[in-house]
C-alpha cells in the first residue's frame, strides 16, 4: 500500500492550517452589541442585549457635548470606549397653534419611563457600561469652562 505522496501531505497540512486560521479569524471578528436599556424614574437597567457581526462607524468631526456620557469599562475600570448621547427621557415636541398658524411651537417633555437602544463594541472580556450625566460647573475652584460628570448608573454587560 502506497502512502500519500509529499504533494498530498503538503496540501492536507495547508488545508488544515487554513481551516484553523479561518476559525480563529471568525472568533476574533469585532461585533456590535445592541443594548436595549430602560430608564425608569432615574435608574438605568439592561432589558436585552443582541450581538451582531460588524464594527461601529467612527464619527467624523467634532460633536457638541450631550447630557449623557456612555463609557464601556474593562474589568480594571479603565475606559475602552466612550460615546455621548442626549437624555432619552426628554422628548422635544413641535406643533402649531390655531391662534398662530404657521408659527412652530416647541415644548420639551420629560418622560418617567423610556426604552432606548445603544450600540457598543462587543468584546469577549468582562465589561461594564458606566453612564454619566454632565453637570454644569458650580461656584467651586474648578474652571468655569470645564463640565464635570456624575455617575448615574453602572450596568454589567453580558
Amino acid at each position: 500500500m502506497k502512502l500519500l505522496s509529499p504533494l498530498w501531505r503538503v496540501l492536507l497540512v495547508t488545508l488544515f492550517l487554513g481551516a484553523t486560521a479561518l476559525r480563529a479569524a471568525e472568533e476574533a471578528k469585532p461585533g456590535i452589541w445592541f443594548l436595549r436599556l430602560q430608564l425608569k424614574e432615574g435608574a438605568f437597567s439592561l432589558v436585552s442585549a443582541t450581538t451582531v457581526p460588524g464594527g461601529l462607524k467612527i464619527p467624523r468631526g467634532a460633536k457638541p457635548s450631550k447630557e449623557l456620557q456612555l463609557v464601556v469599562e474593562d474589568a480594571a475600570g479603565k475606559a475602552v470606549w466612550t460615546e455621548e448621547m442626549a437624555d432619552p427621557s426628554v422628548e422635544r415636541l413641535e406643533y402649531t397653534e390655531a391662534a398662530q398658524p404657521g408659527v412652530l411651537q416647541v415644548k420639551k417633555v420629560r418622560r418617567a419611563q423610556v426604552d432606548f437602544t445603544v450600540r457598543v463594541p462587543a468584546a469577549s472580556a468582562k465589561r461594564t457600561l458606566a453612564i454619566y450625566r454632565r453637570v454644569a460647573p458650580g461656584a467651586s475652584s474648578a474652571p468655569k469652562t470645564a463640565a464635570t460628570r456624575q455617575l448615574v448608573g453602572r450596568i454589567a454587560l453580558p
